[in-house]
């Protein structure tokens, strides 16, 4: 098949929020975004919840697929680890596994930029990129997660008032539902499908061609601003009495 009929799937491994996105290099489009609760009571049970939930509860995130993206997990939690080696397993010589530093090198970001400033900036970038439809895509998916999230909260709370009720020794086991759902992981999940088909196919996409040129024109009308501040600067300094003396003694000099 050819680079340019690819369809990517793009993960950002979480258990609390796992983020997906299918991006179409044909059509230079995305197709779906997806952000997962894999909360399980142990580490490797993960796994299973993200079988569960990519097979069952959505089965479109890969169906279609000929190429995975996975962000480099080394160093970081053991539940994400797993979600990294699940997909590198399943999806074996289809699945790529992307370093956060890349990705971020390929959206123009030095690394030696400090980590919250440079996330902001991935997300800002990130936004820019998707379409009013595909930002309004993301919004639907973070609210429906949010109604779950307050649904869940509800009856976490019915069902503690009952078992306190009842003097029950043991409390419900139940998933906290007030993990924040944030949209980090379905706007760094869309990087990662940019920077592979850009990085790896080696596609042109149009909305990142567009992006680029805006941002050149940003940096040249900074400068050109920067350029005229320093000229006043220099015109109040050298009009200045301080500025005039100085002036005087170099004349001398």
């Amino acid at each position: 098949m050819s680079a340019k009929a690819a369809i990517i799937t793009s993960v950002d491994p979480g258990s609390t929020n796992c983020g997906f996105a299918k991006y179409s290099v044909e059509q230079d489009r995305f197709l779906l975004f997806d952000l997962a609760d894999l909360r399980t009571p142990r580490a490797g049970d993960v796994v299973d919840a993200l079988h569960t939930y990519t097979t069952i509860t959505n089965p479109d995130i890969f169906s279609g697929t000929t190429l995975v993206i996975v962000e480099r997990q080394l160093g970081m939690a053991p539940r994400n680890m797993c979600i990294e080696a699940s997909l590198r397993t399943q999806w074996r010589g289809r699945c790529i596994v992307a370093p956060p530093q890349e990705v971020m090198k390929h959206f123009g970001i030095p690394s030696g930029t400090p980590r919250p400033i440079k996330k902001k900036k991935m997300m800002d970038l990130t936004r820019e990129l998707l379409t009013p439809r595909e930002n309004a895509m993301v919004e639907r998916i973070i609210e429906a997660r949010r109604a779950a999230n307050r649904l869940a909260k509800k009856d976490f709370k019915t069902r503690l008032t009952e078992a306190i009720t009842k003097k029950r020794k043991r409390l419900p086991k139940l998933k906290m539902p007030y993990a924040r759902v944030k949209y980090d992981d379905i706007l760094e999940a869309a990087a990662q499908a940019i920077w592979a088909a850009e990085d790896l196919l080696g596609h042109k996409v149009k909305r990142r061609r567009r992006q680029q040129k805006r941002q050149k024109k940003q940096r040249r009308r900074k400068r050109k601003r920067k350029k005229k501040h320093q000229s006043k600067l220099q015109d109040i300094w050298a009009s200045s009495p301080a500025g005039r003396s100085s002036a005087a003694v170099i004349v001398i000099d």
